[in-house]
């Protein structure tokens, strides 16, 4: 999704994918990116919700720190 101020795409969203994971929303599905940020105490790995990383993109927001990525994560049931 292109930023509402017309700047370049967030790296590793595009305006297709993001307009393919708000499709897949409104028809009742859920949609979540999977993130990994490397910082010096390591690194997070995070399944971050799209609604989340849309909110976080509309609202200007292009970086995150790791306590707030981590935060942000979910997880989902794993079936055997």
């Amino acid at each position: 999704m292109a930023p509402l101020d017309g700047a370049a795409e967030p790296a590793g969203i595009s305006s297709a994918q993001a307009q393919a994971m708000d499709g897949i929303e409104r028809a009742g599905g859920a949609c979540y990116i999977l993130a990994r940020l490397t910082h010096r105490g390591g690194e997070v790995t995070a399944l971050i919700p799209w609604a989340t990383w849309r909110g976080w993109l509309a609202s200007g927001l292009r970086s995150v720190s790791p306590e707030v990525l981590a935060g942000a994560a979910v997880s989902l049931p794993v079936r055997g």
